[in-house]
């Protein structure tokens, strides 16, 4: 800074911790570069009451990083030098914050949920096309949000979130943490929507119910139903032509034995317009006609016949009267 200049602080410049800060004596700015990241520069893009921004934000080639600049005469005391310094000391605080948890989450997921796979780790699209996510929360910390995605051959996918797109107003940012765990909390599964300006929403994921079709009641029974399978996985997608012809000729080369009579079975009974008709998915999903019981044949009641009563002898019957006499 130039002697004009009445503030005896010095600008913490240097490379360190990821934020390079120059001081341009040319032209009469500070200048300080770091990572594209909001948490980390976004002590310096903030607007005053008056709407305006505490430095200027200078064109750069890398979209990676963010440059901005503060001109001397800003700086004009002590107090406004220390601020910039406070401002740069958070700037690299959080890049080693940032670096530590991603070190951290990338080193648990893959020895905890990678299982044998390779971790990929996926990023969100640039900020100005919309994207759709879905996943189980495995991470959710402080700077980032983590969902296992499922896997693909010898990879198991994650998509990683930067948690301050999902923070809305101050109280979220005040009470960082607590917000991402109750946005995110851990095994649930979620359904995030990034729109154009990279703000990003978290919903519920509810999988889409599908209607389970209604098994179709078949005209046929079980050892039909087999045979008609067995031929279906035997002969592949024509098998209904190659069926036809067989039906026509009577004859079933090729087919087991036991499943012969019961292919013609269907035929006397049902026909080639059915067989027309007859959809794969019904064949393998569909109800078979149960056989009918035959009734069980009446046992015949036994006739019990009644032994005569025995007769005593006449001499000893002719006794008993004469003693009772």
């Amino acid at each position: 800074m130039n002697d004009k200049n009445k503030s005896f602080v010095k600008i913490n410049e240097g490379n360190k911790d990821g934020v390079n800060v120059i001081v341009d004596n040319e032209n009469q700015r500070a200048i300080i570069e770091m990572k594209n990241s909001f948490d980390i520069y976004m002590g310096f893009s903030r607007r005053n009451q008056q709407g305006v921004t505490y430095a200027e934000e200078l064109r750069n080639d890398n979209p990676a990083m963010k440059v901005f600049s503060v001109p001397f005469s800003e700086l004009g005391s002590d107090k406004l030098v220390m601020n910039l310094n406070e401002k740069i000391m958070k700037a690299r605080l959080v890049t080693k914050e940032i670096a530590k948890e991603w070190d951290d989450l990338t080193y648990i997921v893959t020895f905890d949920r990678a299982n044998g796979k390779t971790p990929e780790f996926k990023h969100p699209p640039s900020p100005s096309k919309p994207c759709w996510m879905v996943g189980e929360v495995v991470h959710a910390g402080k700077y980032f949000g983590v969902l296992e995605q499922g896997v693909d051959g010898d990879k198991r996918f994650f998509q990683v979130i930067k948690t301050n797109s999902i923070l809305q107003g101050k109280d979220d940012f005040m009470n960082r943490e607590e917000a991402v765990k109750a946005k995110l909390p851990i095994g649930s599964k979620k359904y995030l929507t990034q729109y154009d300006k990279g703000r990003i929403s978290v919903a519920d994921y509810t999988p889409k119910q599908v209607a389970v079709p209604e098994a179709v009641a078949l005209p046929i029974n079980r050892e039909q139903k087999d045979a008609l399978m067995a031929f279906r996985e035997a002969h592949g997608a024509e098998w209904k032509d190659k069926l036809g012809v067989m039906w026509m000729e009577a004859s079933y080369p090729g087919v087991p034995k036991a499943n012969a009579p019961l292919l013609q079975q269907v035929r006397n009974e049902q026909g080639p317009e059915w067989l027309h008709n007859l959809k794969d998915k019904d064949l393998y999903l569909g109800t078979v006609r149960e056989p009918v019981a035959k009734p069980e044949p009446v046992a015949k009641k036994e006739e019990v016949k009644a032994e005569p009563a025995t007769k005593k002898p006449l001499a000893k019957r002719t006794k008993k009267l004469a003693q009772e006499m």
